[in-house]
């Protein structure tokens, strides 16, 4: 849900209201292991002397009490903040230290409430501080430890709980990211063999090579060399979310040498980009979306064809990828289409706030660009 289109208590209530069947399994588990540490805890604890004998019922009724205020505050009060301020997100150091914070005062809520509640509802758990002291073994250890203490020690427990849920949490999150990414590389790649490769360009590229074989058969090799080159690298390259851009503009090249064959003289190449920036890595598949983008939606529907720009420069602190097409008279404005859609999803999945994707263009020119950290 986009953030800037809702106010807080609205995404905090979709928040809430959403979530995944793997996500109620995940709570589920973890639930049952609070349980199940908590009882072993229980029995290990000795009961002070003239507190009331213990009633499992009333143990076991805490047990499922404390639970679901494990489930409140995780789910209701901390599983909102943390998909609307961490996930996809960099977090700062102010915005860290403001989590542990909140994470800190609700275990101490947590406490209190789980002991108001014992007090009131199961008070013959055993489990109030008052009635309670330390042994190991079958020797007893008298600690002189009051209330206070305890109720330190409780707190900070509390607050160890909710941090770790928080960030096994924010872990199986990013886990889910990078599958998600994963996901969009490879759709990203059966999309542009069975859609953006068209079967019309299949078949342009086809014929091309077949009148290339009478006039220059080693020149109609070569295009076929270049276009089984192009669908080995989908097929055969495994799923990965970034590639460095001497790897993207080979594989952008060889798609650049088929269509020079099939337009002639109507596509005008212009490349320039920086030796130092090769190594330098971005969202894979880029080069290749973006120059399809461009010759599918700018110059091959001008029966003058175009110009086509590919940029890569140093900037500030990082490095800038650009893709400028001309558009010719009677060619419909577009808005980058199917690639560039797929294109912006994935750049926002990869959770990196530094790399920023723009989109210029007027009556006479569609430039990409892209914005990436060194």
């Amino acid at each position: 849900m986009p953030a800037s289109r809702q106010s807080f208590a609205a995404q905090w209530r979709w928040h809430v209201r959403h979530a995944s069947r793997g996500y109620w399994i995940a709570q589920a588990l973890f639930l049952c292991t609070v349980f199940g540490l908590s009882a072993l805890m229980t029995l290990a604890l000795t009961q002070s002397s003239g507190a009331q004998a213990r009633e499992p019922a009333h143990m076991v009724f805490r047990f499922l009490t404390d639970a679901g205020l494990l489930l409140l505050f995780t789910h209701v009060l901390i599983r909102p903040l943390l998909l609307m301020f961490f996930v996809h997100r960099r977090p700062t150091w102010r915005s860290l230290l403001a989590g542990l914070g909140l994470l800190f005062v609700y275990g101490y809520i947590n406490l209190l409430a789980s002991y108001l509640l014992g007090k009131l509802i199961t008070p013959r758990d055993g489990i109030n501080f008052e009635q309670i002291r330390f042994h190991a073994g079958d020797s007893a250890y008298d600690f002189d430890v009051g209330t206070t203490q305890l109720i330190l020690l409780g707190g900070f427990n509390q607050f160890t709980m909710l941090l770790l849920w928080s960030v096994l949490y924010l872990a199986w999150k990013e886990f889910e990211s990078r599958r998600q990414l994963q996901r969009q590389v490879r759709d990203a790649r059966l999309q542009l063999l069975t859609g953006q490769l068209s079967p019309h360009f299949l078949f342009n590229a086809f014929n091309t090579i077949r009148g290339m074989i009478f006039e220059d058969r080693e020149r109609a090799a070569e295009l076929v060399t270049q276009l089984s080159e192009l669908f080995r690298f989908h097929l055969s390259a495994g799923i990965r979310t970034e590639t460095t851009l001497a790897e993207d503009w080979e594989i952008a090249r060889r798609y650049l040498d088929l269509e020079a064959v099939r337009l002639e003289s109507r596509l005008r190449l212009e490349v320039d980009l920086d030796p130092a920036l090769m190594p330098r890595t971005l969202p894979i598949l880029t080069l290749l979306t973006l120059v399809e983008n461009a010759i599918k939606h700018g110059i091959a529907p001008n029966r003058d064809g175009g110009r086509l720009s590919i940029r890569a420069q140093a900037a500030g602190r990082g490095w800038t990828l650009e893709v400028e097409n001309s558009i010719g008279r009677g060619v419909a404005e577009h808005s980058g289409g199917h690639g560039l859609a797929n294109l912006r999803e994935r750049v926002s999945l990869a959770g990196d706030e530094r790399v920023r994707l723009h989109v210029e263009h007027d009556s006479a020119r569609f430039l990409v660009r892209l914005e990436l950290p060194r």
